[in-house]
């Protein structure tokens, strides 16, 4: 008997809601600033993505969110690959293979940007609203530098999931959706410190039917420090740049 009420309790509340759904693909231009640095066995420093020649790159990035009454799914993912030459200004040492300070090396980097988000609207409005909730950001780094001269090379692979607090607002600017979404994440344990920030600007209007353009600037800054023994790693990046884009709205 209770289940049955609870059914259709549910199902009263989902036709209630009104759901919908938009999802869109863009195309940004983006570029990366800060530095790195990782070691063990007292290798320590970091070194300019600059100086190692890690500078713009020119991803795919896809996005979809689902409402359903005053709760909202959100997702996201583009995957920004940045390569480049230049000079070590601190020893690498990655699995113990070592790339000293002072080498000329071809870097390659990738940064898998993926995010899920689950918010609630607190002042739900068609003209302003506003929500708030929490969700992951999952920052997935691939990549490797390669000595030119030894020809050592030292890879790197390491998904770095992290818990954020989301809060995004919208407001209706005639035929102009007007929205901003922010996470962050800022914590320090036993020697440890990550710091994160996510600030998403878009635009964007009905072109037809449930076609939707949009436009928008976004930057993601992530800081990462551990010191684990004789292990040491510092990464500190943002990534930021605007984007393009078309997609659907039910």
């Amino acid at each position: 008997m209770y289940r049955i009420a609870a059914t259709l309790l549910a199902l009263s509340l989902l036709a209630c809601a009104s759901p919908t759904f938009d999802a869109g693909v863009h195309y940004g231009e983006y570029s990366i600033d800060g530095g790195l640095g990782f070691g063990s066995g007292g290798v320590n420093g970091t070194t300019p993505l600059n100086r190692i020649g890690l500078g713009d790159d020119s991803p795919v990035g896809v996005s979809a969110t689902v409402g359903l009454g005053n709760t909202m799914l959100l997702f996201s993912a583009t995957t920004p690959s940045f390569k480049g030459r230049g000079t070590l200004d601190a020893d690498i040492d990655v699995g113990g293979i070592t790339i000293n300070q002072g080498a000329d090396v071809y870097s390659k980097l990738n940064v898998g940007m993926y995010q899920g988000l689950l918010l609630f609207e607190i002042i739900p409005g068609s003209t302003v609203d506003l929500a708030v909730g929490l969700g992951i950001n999952l920052l997935h780094l691939t990549g490797s530098f390669t000595d030119n001269a030894a020809q050592t090379k030292v890879s790197l692979d390491q998904a770095v999931p992290i818990p954020v607090l989301a809060a995004r607002t919208g407001v209706e600017v005639g035929p102009v959706g007007l929205s901003a979404l922010v996470t962050w994440i800022g914590v320090s344990y036993d020697g440890s410190d990550l710091s994160a920030l996510d600030l998403d600007l878009r635009a964007e209007m009905e072109v037809y039917g449930p076609m939707i353009g949009y436009a928008g600037y976004r930057n993601t800054s992530l800081d990462i420090y551990y010191q684990d023994g004789s292990d040491f790693g510092d990464f500190d990046f943002d990534i930021s740049g605007i984007y393009i884009g078309v997609g659907v709205s039910f």
